[in-house]
């Protein structure tokens, strides 16, 4: 199938093989600010009839797209907030020292072009820090003996996930820009997945008693977490 975009009012929407999905679908990539068609891989009908799904979606591909906050690179004298502190970064050419935090400025050496990729990787490792001592913490609450692995990823929408019966949790990186009780919040749903795969009444009864700032915190996800994928946003 060929790989080019459709143009639905103007918006290109990049078509996706997948072998796990059963009918079209559309997802939006807020860390990359672009739509896809998942399409499953023995799809029998035509382009054309890709093209009729997605002209029957054309408002929600472009509420999409005006939707998608316009990106925010990591540069020089950027003010980003992390772990609750606001924190200016602050070039500095000719040092080659690893990212450092000191009086509230965010000291980054090297080449301007590799601030963004130093940064990233800064705050990569800070939310690991971070996720990791809430991971514990919660696991200790539900004396669950955390024996699994955490990822720090960039997915495109998901703050967070759970293999249960293997303990491996992932969680985005633009977490640590969020506030801490956001953050924390989204390691207590991870840890509750552990002992109750799903959405029911008994797993929020759960998350709340972990976390008392859940509802809090899902508000804010809700309202602002969006605004969260701009920052870096890596091209298609």
């Amino acid at each position: 199938m060929n790989s080019s975009p459709f143009l639905i009012n103007g918006n290109p929407v990049f078509p996706r093989i997948s072998s796990r999905a059963k009918q079209l679908s559309l997802r939006a990539k807020h860390n990359k600010a672009y739509v896809e068609v998942v399409i499953p891989k023995n799809y029998k009908h035509s382009l054309h009839h890709i093209s009729q799904f997605l002209k029957e979606q054309h408002l929600w591909i472009t509420n999409q797209y005006n939707a998608f906050s316009p990106n925010i690179p990591f540069v020089d004298q950027l003010l980003i907030t992390v772990e609750d502190v606001p924190l200016t970064i602050q070039h500095i050419p000719h040092s080659r020292a690893v990212p450092s935090i000191s009086e509230n400025k965010l000291l980054v050496g090297g080449k301007a072009e590799h601030i963004e990729r130093r940064v990233k990787d800064f705050l990569k490792k800070r939310a690991r820090s971070r996720l990791l001592d809430a991971v514990s913490h919660f696991s200790q609450k539900l004396h669950i003996s955390f024996h699994g692995s955490i990822r720090i990823v960039d997915t495109p929408s998901q703050w967070g996930s759970c293999q249960a019966h293997s303990q491996k949790l992932s969680f985005n990186w633009r977490l640590i820009l969020a506030p801490s009780f956001v953050c924390d919040h989204v390691a207590a749903h991870e840890v509750a997945h552990i002992s109750i795969l799903n959405h029911s009444k008994e797993f929020y009864s759960l998350l709340n008693s972990l976390d008392p700032h859940t509802p809090k915190a899902r508000t804010w996800l809700k309202q602002n977490g969006h605004s969260l994928f701009a920052y870096a946003r890596d091209s298609r």
